[in-house]
């Protein structure tokens, strides 16, 4: 029989150079605790936590958490898988019911279906009052909602997502550049925030297509955004739909909050896709098939003009050659909005802004069944922290989920290398996405892989030229219903949505 600190102990008790102050479970005997006495040492002495995520989580951050781990004496056996591996391992174990690891990092679209079929830990009480976790400063769209199922809280706030465009101000600074686009589209450029809406990014694809800008002897291209099926091309025409088919009146995007209905073959939709589609020709050849690393590589090499994505930090590390060149800006908008109560297309006198917190980030939580539940919630608090979890926003190792992380340039400047210039924008391109009224959530309802794959194949076939993008969008819609009736049917989905966005 193993003697046991007490969580609330152990959290009083603790406090090291990392603002750790963890849960305590000593395997072997120790002598009673008295109140107010020293913590114990190394009190995971003997304790091994399984943790199961993608490599750059736990490679290359073994720096910010060995000490931990010698502090506490827990041994850490980490299994890494990519995006699309660890999401199928994730089904696996929801389809089976069957235990994966104790600590999961997990893709919030598939949150729901962990936290739903009651496969993780809600966070404990002592956690979530933790000052040192300062739950208040988790950004109140990823505490109220991204973290939470049904009102539980089931996500330690490890890593937020949002989706952003980044361009080069340094072309846009341009005078040849601004003379001549002017002259060509009648209107400037905006080299302090880019192109507002998509009839304008467009514009600026085609005019930084097809000529040596970057000095590099070959023909450089508009932009390059993430279309490979299999990888993030969801996420990509998700974002690329956003301004058309959210209205700010409506709480819905990709299903009817009202009937459980899917939108994603809707006027909105198709535009979106007939538009990317054929901006093709401004981007880079075989763009078809670049995922979002693709993207990345892409943009620090100077062969795009623009992007959207998730990374700041990637564009400013060294060797890119688009550091201190980069400024970002919310998605592009539109001046028509599709209203899908009247059906109709609206014009709207102001541009309809309508970001996209895609993909959502990666939740930390604790499985049921944890054979050291203590130990887990220790390392997942050590990860998560305030103090913590503004060093790997800084440092790159996850994107910004904590008011703090985007409340001063600084450390972006000092830590992660960015211009003042370059970090101002990220910042504001941060806020104004994560505060936004019309933001988009990411999707995120029991079943979300077969609804990702089913749209996947649509928008593959359509940038392919295989069939229209009506046609293939029908095809997914019909696809999406399919799939909402073997789940439980179009009402139980509608409910399951709905609570995603916080409407029940």
């Amino acid at each position: 029989m193993s003697a046991r600190v007490s969580r609330r102990d152990f959290l009083r008790w603790s406090g090291s150079a990392f603002g750790v102050a963890m849960l305590a479970a000593c395997q072997q005997p120790v002598a009673p605790v008295e109140s107010g006495s020293a913590p114990p040492s190394r009190p995971f002495e003997g304790q091994t936590v399984s943790a199961a995520g993608m490599p750059w989580m736990w490679e290359n951050t073994k720096p910010l958490y060995e000490e931990f781990l010698e502090e506490t004496g827990m041994e850490l056996n980490v299994a890494t898988f990519q995006q699309q591996e660890i999401t199928d391992k994730l089904m696996q174990a929801v389809a089976t019911n069957t235990y994966f690891a104790d600590l999961l990092a997990i893709p919030n679209n598939a949150a729901a279906d962990i936290w739903g079929n009651d496969l993780a830990l809600p966070v404990p009480e002592d956690l979530l009052n933790d000052p040192e976790m300062a739950w208040d400063d988790v950004l109140p769209v990823y505490r109220e909602k991204v973290l939470a199922w049904k009102g539980v809280i089931y996500g330690m706030p490890h890593d937020g997502d949002t989706h952003h465009m980044m361009f080069l101000h340094s072309l846009m600074d341009d005078p040849d550049n601004q003379a001549n686009f002017t002259g060509e589209y009648g209107y400037d450029l905006n080299p302090d925030r880019g192109p507002q809406t998509w009839q304008e990014h467009r514009d600026y694809a085609e005019f930084f297509t097809g000529w040596d800008w970057s000095g590099d002897g070959d023909p450089n291209y508009g932009f390059a955004h993430m279309m490979k099926r299999g990888d993030t091309a969801f996420w990509g025409f998700a974002s690329r739909c956003t301004a058309y088919g959210k209205h700010p009146d409506d709480p819905g995007y990709f299903f009817d909050v009202e009937t459980g209905a899917p939108r994603i073959n809707s006027p909105a939709f198709v535009r979106g896709l007939t538009e990317w589609k054929d901006e093709m020709q401004f981007g880079p050849p075989g763009m078809i098939s670049m995922g979002w690393g693709d993207v990345i590589e892409a943009s620090q090499a100077l062969r795009v003009a623009m992007n959207v994505g998730w990374d700041g930090v990637a564009m400013h590390r060294e060797g890119s050659l688009a550091a201190g060149k980069s400024s970002y800006s919310v998605l592009p908008g539109s001046y028509e909005v599709y209203n899908a109560g009247s059906g109709q297309w609206e014009s709207r006198s102001e541009i309809n802004f309508a970001p996209s917190l895609a993909f959502g980030g990666w939740e930390i939580s604790i499985a049921k069944g944890a054979e050291n539940e203590d130990a887990a919630w220790a390392l997942a608090k050590h990860f998560t922290n305030k103090e913590m979890g503004n060093t790997f926003a800084f440092q790159g190792f996850k994107n910004p989920i904590r008011i703090s992380d985007i409340a001063d340039i600084e450390p972006w400047v000092e830590i992660a290398g960015f211009t003042e210039r370059s970090a101002t924008t990220y910042l504001r391109a941060l806020n104004e996405t994560m505060t936004h009224p019309n933001l988009v959530l990411n999707l995120r309802i029991p079943g979300w892989t077969q609804y990702r794959d089913a749209l996947e194949l649509a928008v593959s076939k359509a940038l392919a030229g295989e069939a229209s993008p009506e046609n293939s969008l029908n095809e997914a819609a019909e696809a999406w219903s399919a799939i909402t009736d073997r789940l439980g049917g179009p009402e139980k989905q509608r409910d399951n949505y709905r609570t995603h966005l916080g409407l029940d």
